[in-house]
């Protein structure tokens, strides 16, 4: 067996759903289950091991309860129909401990999967002992698994099954959607997107409301609505906040996604699903100075993959936006330098003690003072 030193990469922190960078140990050998072979009768289930691609995710979201759900399916090239996947639902009392599923097109590894009848069709769940292992699906990426456990085998056989799925994914368009990464740069006015970005400050707004306050490197290309923050205790990065001023957009996040968002902290790298950039309507008692403003918002509901996903700062998806950021900041600082020297060349401006003044005025001084007395 091969050891694999690095698991879900560093993070930059333990929040969101990213969980601590797992190890690997040598372990027994495990036998693959096809798809197009996982079937179960009505009122019976069965546990297989299988590799596959996803076809779809909706990011975790929390249930009624404490728990955390993630809806997943999953294809492979036994299936002649990729409509037909096998779907899953996974529940577990904390985020990293779920599938650590990123993007359509992720190849995962998945152990002791078992599989239900429900309403005709055969659905996947965690059996006694269930793990999961996540890799980049596009061709060319380290076979680095991100993982749902401390611990996990990983072996050449392993690597051989993900490089021959990520061969099959590169040729279903389904599973490689031409991507176009969109900015904040290039948003427009009743846009839907996922956008990959950092957090600078964060607040409570209330109940039902988190506010963040973002940016991706670029330049908001729409005038937007702006949170009060006098009302507001911040947590911010204060040293990042005043390097990019300018950037900064205000995402409000609502309901069912307010506890999910109160796990990450300033500083963190997410990816907002299904963010909507409505035109901004003010309170009916507000005043209306919103013309042409847009909003930032994730609403509630987990339609279309809307949810929170947490990044580790050296996914590969961040690498061009790190650049630009990398960019922003340096100019900031070339700024700074700049300013710190031309005020280092002036003439410091020291109030003028009695016994400092030229003769001249001192004596005029005495003047006034005796004219007063």
């Amino acid at each position: 067996m091969s050891r694999v030193n690095d698991g879900a990469g560093p993070s930059t922190s333990r929040q969101g759903n990213l969980p601590p960078p797992p190890q690997t140990r040598t372990g027994r050998s495990y036998k693959y289950t096809k798809l197009c072979d996982v079937k179960v009768n009505y009122n019976s289930s069965t546990t297989v091991n299988i590799f596959a691609a996803v076809k779809f995710f909706k990011p975790p979201f929390q249930t009624r309860g404490t728990d955390w759900c993630m809806m997943v399916k999953l294809v492979d090239s036994s299936i002649d129909d990729l409509e037909k996947g096998l779907k899953c639902l996974f529940f577990a009392k904390d985020l990293c401990l779920l599938p650590q599923i990123q993007s359509v097109g992720d190849v995962v590894r998945m152990h002791r999967l078992r599989v239900e009848n429900y309403q005709g069709a055969p659905q996947g769940k965690k059996g006694p002992g269930f793990s999961c292992l996540v890799f980049d699906g596009r061709t060319g990426e380290p076979t680095k698994p991100r993982s749902d456990s401390q611990n996990f085998t990983f072996g050449t056989e392993d690597e051989d099954k993900v490089l021959e799925l990520r061969q099959w994914v590169a040729l279903t368009p389904e599973l490689t959607p031409e991507l176009h990464v969109v900015t904040l740069a290039d948003v427009e006015e009743g846009q839907y997107l996922d956008l990959s970005c950092q957090i600078v400050s964060m607040a409570r707004v209330d109940e039902v409301c988190v506010l963040f306050q973002v940016w991706d490197g670029t330049k908001p290309a729409e005038p937007f609505r702006q949170a009060d923050l006098e009302t507001l205790s911040l947590d911010q990065r204060a040293d990042l906040a005043q390097k990019v001023k300018g950037h900064l957009v205000d995402v409000f996040i609502y309901d069912n996604h307010v506890k999910a968002a109160l796990k990450f902290k300033p500083g963190d790298f997410v990816k907002i699903c299904n963010l909507h950039v409505p035109k901004f309507k003010p309170p009916d008692d507000a005043p209306d100075p919103s013309d042409g403003l847009v909003e930032f918002v994730l609403h509630k509901g987990t339609s279309f993959g809307r949810g929170l996903m947490a990044l580790s700062a050296d996914d590969p998806d961040l690498k061009d936006m790190k650049s630009t950021m990398k960019q922003v900041i340096e100019t900031s600082n070339t700024a700074e330098e700049s300013t710190s020297k031309q005020a280092s060349k002036q003439p410091s401006r020291e109030l003028l003690m009695a016994d400092d003044v030229p003769p001249p005025l001192k004596r005029a001084k005495t003047l006034e003072n005796s004219t007063a007395n």
